[in-house]
């Protein structure tokens, strides 16, 4: 709705055909861009098992390649001015990372053909992340161009690690400052999964979320809102598993490997007795 909101073309690409749209958004069958006679890749194991984020890298990769803007469901537009340019990547939180849920590259980039490349090549064993951010950062070094990558504050202000603060109504102001120059919020909707946040549920009254609805529509959706309170538990809850999951691995790995004992029995054919 935002991207609609701004005023710019949008076109959705998509194997459900009736999937309601917002006024001023166009339907495409997905299969014009990537056919794979109904397959969909989807992450084996690990975060994100099942997922079909696997599929949608090698989606967005053969997008760009013919040059266009690829944006992720999740992204938010938040002004209008998007730059008038053939090359757009930005920089995440971490280890210095490119994001990949807003990219254009010129057509045919020698970079997005390597990477639907490794894609292809990876989608029986691929882990979370290797086909998006971790490949495009890797490849945008290789080919020269990491340089020319947009501040984290464009799109990754807010980290996946902070998506509780968008929930939070008392985190509505620090967020509000924080992305007052911003070009977009990505809402990490892999995060919303994982802690089990209902989507027939409404954001918290008074969140930053809330303030989304406000100004790009969309409160008549939602029925009932998520008290934050259960939001926090929720969160609180997966943040906690991963604390255990990672005391967990510490302590298989620190676990030194069983002892082995050799017993030789010297042999003397001479020996009598």
């Amino acid at each position: 709705m935002s991207w609609v909101a701004h005023g710019f073309n949008v076109v959705v690409y998509t194997t459900d055909t009736d999937l309601k749209l917002p006024p001023g958004a166009e339907h495409r069958p997905a299969e014009e861009i990537l056919d794979l006679g109904g397959h969909i890749h989807r992450y084996k194991n690990g975060f994100g098992a099942g997922s079909p984020a696997l599929h949608a890298d090698l989606f967005r990769c053969k997008l760009v390649e013919r040059g266009e803007w690829w944006l992720d469901a999740d992204l938010v537009m938040l002004r209008g001015d998007l730059p008038e340019t053939d090359f757009f990547l930005a920089r995440q939180a971490h280890e210095n990372s490119l994001g990949s849920s807003i990219m254009r590259l010129p057509a045919h980039s020698p970079l997005i053909r390597e990477a639907i490349r490794e894609i292809e090549g990876m989608t029986r064993d691929a882990q979370w992340g290797e086909t998006g951010p971790y490949l495009i950062t890797r490849l945008a070094g290789k080919h020269g161009v990491a340089h020319k990558a947009h501040d984290r504050n464009t799109v990754y202000e807010i980290d996946y690690t902070e998506v509780i603060k968008l929930f939070d109504p008392d985190a509505r102001d620090e967020v509000e400052r924080r992305l007052a120059s911003s070009l977009c919020v990505h809402l990490w909707n892999a995060i919303w999964h994982a802690i089990g946040f209902p989507q027939e549920l409404g954001p918290p009254e008074g969140s930053y979320l809330d303030a989304l609805l406000d100004r790009y529509g969309g409160r008549d959706i939602f029925a009932l809102r998520a008290p934050f309170a259960s939001v926090k538990t929720w969160w609180d809850n997966r943040e906690r598993h991963l604390r255990l999951e990672n005391e967990l691995n510490a302590v298989r790995a620190s676990m030194a490997a069983a002892p082995t004992f050799t017993f030789t029995y010297p042999y003397r054919p001479d020996a009598s007795g």
